[in-house]
């Protein structure tokens, strides 16, 4: 039976690993459209209906391969009808939501600037003292995501080039920002256990001479 604190730690794992793998299609897509000036976004919708079906069929199959169905808060056949569902939805009107492509960017890189933004506070809260410069770097997005929702570009090729330009900023911006949260959270964690350890020692030692002494 898994504890609260396994279970703690292995959603914290699963989180990292969305973080990690969100920056690094957000830095591959927009390095995609700004070398290849020919690929549209009706191209890429098409490639995103499709991994979504192949990741529902993935996420149900695993679901009864290993026969969640037998525990609790396993969610994995809802995902995996719910991709599925979305991307079919996607290729039926794939004119429609390539409409609202830099849209759904511009809310992605909102969202993940936002968490980077709450990585920032996390560092302040382990008393990094560069914690400002990511949450500087941080409402820098914000405020992009922002530009980039409210669309006051006069020309759509701009606005075009300067989502694709955040996307890999912000990309960039989620490996870094993690990674270091990570290893500062490991030296906080690793510090109290070293202290821990050491005053064990000290007491042993300490007993030690008194048992010595008698």
């Amino acid at each position: 039976m898994k504890t609260g604190f396994t279970k703690e730690t292995e959603d914290n794992k699963i989180t990292t690993i969305i973080v990690y793998v969100a920056a690094i299609l957000y830095i591959v897509l927009g390095a995609a459209f700004l070398v290849i000036p020919t690929l549209e976004a009706e191209q890429f919708c098409y490639l995103l209906a499709g991994g979504l079906i192949l990741l529902g069929i993935l996420r149900i199959g695993e679901y009864f391969i290993k026969e969640n169905y037998r525990n609790v808060n396993q969610y994995g056949f809802s995902i995996g009808v719910f991709t599925i569902i979305l991307g079919t939805c996607i290729i039926i009107r794939i004119q429609q939501f390539a409409d609202i492509f830099h849209l759904c960017l511009g809310i992605g890189i909102l969202l993940t600037a936002i968490v980077k933004v709450q990585n920032a506070m996390d560092l302040r809260a382990l008393g990094d003292s560069g914690f400002f410069i990511f949450l500087g770097l941080s409402v820098v997005m914000v405020i992009c995501a922002a530009l980039i929702l409210v669309n006051p570009f006069s020309k759509t090729e701009v606005r075009n080039q300067f989502t694709y330009l955040v996307l890999i900023g912000d990309g960039i911006l989620s490996v870094v920002s993690t990674t270091y949260l990570i290893i500062r959270s490991g030296n906080s964690k690793s510090r109290p256990e070293k202290e821990a350890a050491f005053g064990t020692l000290e007491e042993d030692g300490n007993e030690q001479q008194e048992q010595e002494e008698i």
